[in-house]
């Protein structure tokens, strides 16, 4: 809940940065090693965000395969350079499966919340830019504002 109160009061405030990850080609890891191994690599996984962030900023399952990441104090270009240096990172980092070495990729979209465009918004346009880039090749960083416009 210590999140929710973050995000209502900088969406009021001062503008954050939402980020959604989407693990690319999951469903293979789940179907090749079983849901257990999955869970490990998720876990692994999420060390590996945790490893590249900064003390204000918030890293939290959101469902399935996917994370979300909140950067406050700082601005677009910042964020996607964090996001940048975690996909970087992951790719990387081999994590370890029943002794079997496997690297992985992820997909990272990315919005702005201010006063003018609400948390709800954010995170659907976050998770349009996410859609993006797997659509357009995985294992890269979209910022919404970079998308050509769409009308949601």
């Amino acid at each position: 809940m210590l999140g929710a109160r973050v995000c209502k009061n900088a969406e009021k405030q001062n503008p954050f940065f939402i980020a959604i990850a989407d693990i690319d080609r999951f469903k293979s890891i789940n179907d090749t090693y079983g849901h257990e191994q999955g869970d490990e690599v998720l876990k692994q996984i999420s060390k590996v965000f945790a490893a590249r962030l900064r003390g204000q900023d918030i890293l939290a399952r959101w469902g399935g395969e996917e994370f979300m990441l909140i950067f406050t104090d700082t601005n677009e270009a910042n964020a996607v350079k964090a996001l940048e240096q975690i996909r970087i990172l992951l790719y990387q980092a081999p994590l370890h499966i029943n002794d079997i070495e496997m690297h992985v990729t992820s997909s990272f979209g990315v919005c702005e919340v201010n006063a003018q465009n609400t948390l709800s918004h954010a995170i659907k346009q976050a998770d349009h830019a996410l859609y993006h880039a797997k659509e357009t090749g995985r294992d890269k960083v979209c910022a919404f504002s970079a998308l050509p416009p769409v009308h949601d």
